[in-house]
């Protein structure tokens, strides 16, 4: 029931930065990012935890974002993975401290 949306006819787009203040899981995913070694995945397995807990109703909208500032703030278990074995065992590290974080609330 909605119109396509013709770009060619929109009379221009601006855009500002994000606040990553107010958009954490940005911030997060750019320290991830520079941080390297296993960084991404460790934000990515604390985000698989959190989200399935909020689709569940286990955990609140905000309270993904204190899942992943909390597990992603204690990664230096992360920072030296640099083999897939590590890599994963990592991954497994970060689910767990996530569980065991919204556990704890």
């Amino acid at each position: 029931g909605i119109p396509r949306l013709d770009f060619t006819k929109l009379g221009g787009l601006t855009f500002a930065a994000p606040d990553e203040d107010t958009f954490v899981p940005l911030k997060l995913a750019k320290s991830a990012f520079a941080a390297g070694g296993a960084a991404p995945a460790v934000l990515h397995a604390a985000n698989d935890v959190a989200v399935e807990r909020f689709i569940k109703g286990k955990l609140s909208f905000l309270g993904i974002f204190d899942t992943l500032s909390r597990v992603c703030n204690d990664m230096e278990y992360a920072r030296e993975c640099t083999s897939f074995d590590d890599i994963m065992e990592c991954d497994s590290e970060a689910r767990r401290r996530a569980v065991a974080f919204i556990d704890a609330k």
